[in-house]
């Protein structure tokens, strides 16, 4: 008799064990628990790369200065450290970049740096083939952007800011007489050495189109002609 209450004490506390990890397992509910996958978290910051390719069109110039677009280009590389604050639509970058841009005269003419330093625009001469001139404008650029998506689903964006530039420049003239080339360097031709810029980038499926207008004459007062610049180009 008390193996049989001894059989019955055990089994019944066994049972009582087993139906408290049950519960345990099952939980409180008797429904077996999945685990749920946490949502990914946009990152807050990131680097990006840039690249920008497009066309210079001279501004406010004298009438003795015949630039051609297609001769006048722009060429930029940069790197962005970029801010979006979580669950927004704006973007807060600031970057380092270089810049590229010339200045194509029509091939009749070309740029020379005078006795006094003033560059200034001459004919070539008769019997010259080949011809062509250009100024070189090489910059060290900081864009400060501010960027606005349309939707946090949307593949559209509008950039804007402003782009400091730490500027130096050249003029590269080359021509052909008989058959003999012709290849003359200038440095030191008195480019403004800090200008600020105004770009705007219109982004869609990682594609944008840029507009950048350069306010501010490319050369100092007393050392060139005065003319600002407004680009248009294809921006990544």
């Amino acid at each position: 008799m008390k193996k049989i209450f001894l059989f019955i004490a055990l089994f019944v506390g066994m049972s009582s064990y087993g139906a408290d990890k049950l519960e345990t397992l099952l939980g409180s509910d008797g429904l077996i628990p999945v685990e749920q996958k946490k949502d990914s978290v946009k990152k807050e910051s990131a680097l990006s790369l840039h690249f920008g390719a497009g066309v210079s069109f001279p501004l406010n110039l004298d009438a003795d200065y015949s630039f051609v677009p297609m001769r006048s280009l722009e060429f930029m590389f940069g790197l962005s450290y970029d801010y979006t604050p979580k669950d927004r639509l704006q973007t807060y970058s600031v970057g380092i970049a270089g810049i590229w841009r010339n200045f194509g005269l029509h091939s009749g003419q070309y740029f020379g740096k005078t006795d006094d330093g003033y560059v200034d625009v001459a004919s070539f001469p008769e019997g010259t083939k080949s011809r062509a001139s250009r100024i070189h404008v090489y910059s060290f650029a900081i864009p400060l952007m501010f960027t606005q998506k349309f939707g946090h689903k949307s593949h559209y964006s509008f950039s804007f800011g402003p782009i400091v530039c730490f500027n130096s420049g050249s003029i590269n003239s080359h021509y052909t007489i008989g058959d003999t080339d012709y290849n003359a360097s200038t440095r030191h031709i008195g480019t403004r050495p800090v200008t600020v810029d105004i770009m705007g980038v219109f982004r869609a499926y990682g594609f944008g189109l840029y507009c950048k207008y350069s306010p501010m004459s490319v050369f100092k007062s007393d050392r060139g002609p005065k003319f600002q610049s407004l680009s248009f180009g294809l921006y990544f």
